[in-house]
């Protein structure tokens, strides 16, 4: 194996980088704002039996905000992080 030394000065003498797996984002996207779903319903859960749950009641809905961007993210690059081509850039069959 080369010296950090050795790969900064010649980069080329690097091993070659592994191929990019390509993974759908949706499952650990749901899975998390589940997470996030099970945090609130148990904060609300101790706000309403007078704990002082405020903080993370926010911090669940903000977790529940993040993960409806990702979702949203998700989708509208789909196509590009999964390698496929876009509906527009399909060649005519």
């Amino acid at each position: 194996m080369p010296s950090l030394v050795d790969v900064v000065l010649h980069p080329e003498r690097r091993r070659a980088e592994p191929p990019v797996e390509r993974v759908d984002l949706r499952l650990p996207l749901y899975l998390g704002l589940a997470a996030w779903g099970v945090v609130l319903v148990v904060a609300v859960v101790l706000a309403a039996t007078g704990s002082d749950a405020a903080t993370l009641v926010w911090t669940a809905v903000a977790g529940i905000a993040v993960g409806g961007l990702g979702l949203l993210w998700e989708r509208r690059n789909r196509a590009r992080y999964l390698g496929k081509p876009l509906p527009s850039q399909e060649q005519p069959r």
